[in-house]
């Protein structure tokens, strides 16, 4: 299955119950802890191939996580277990979830280094 983000369908969701949207210092909005965040921790998903669309959809606000090489403190990974309900049925898909690479104190922002996933959209020069 092809994994690189080419399409701008976004689609409605809600943040996961241990993070919130703030400006951030790096880049317009970010995702940032709403409380203690522990190494492991599950903390929502950001993007689902979506069969209705036979694309990938980013989930919003879910994917406005901001990119850090030095200080990453999350990862996007995929996960292929995921139910959705498509045309009344429930449907087993793939989607990218975000996950603590680290224990993240209350108030931190959350940060992934893209480029350890290619099918992120990959940092511009000045992002770096």
């Amino acid at each position: 299955m092809e994994t690189k983000f080419t399409s701008s369908i976004k689609m409605p969701s809600e943040l996961g119950a241990s993070v919130m949207l703030k400006d951030s210092d790096i880049q317009g909005v970010g995702l940032f802890a709403k409380q203690d965040i522990f190494e492991g921790d599950f903390l929502q998903y950001t993007h689902i191939y979506h069969p209705k669309y036979k694309d990938w959809v980013s989930l919003d606000p879910n994917y406005k996580y901001n990119h850090s090489v030095a200080s990453e403190n999350c990862e996007v990974v995929m996960d292929e277990r995921v139910l959705i309900s498509h045309n009344g049925e429930d449907v087993r898909t793939f989607a990218f979830k975000l996950l603590a690479l680290k224990n993240i104190p209350e108030g931190d922002e959350l940060l992934v280094n893209y480029t350890k996933n290619k099918s992120l959209e990959q940092p511009e020069k000045e992002w770096i």
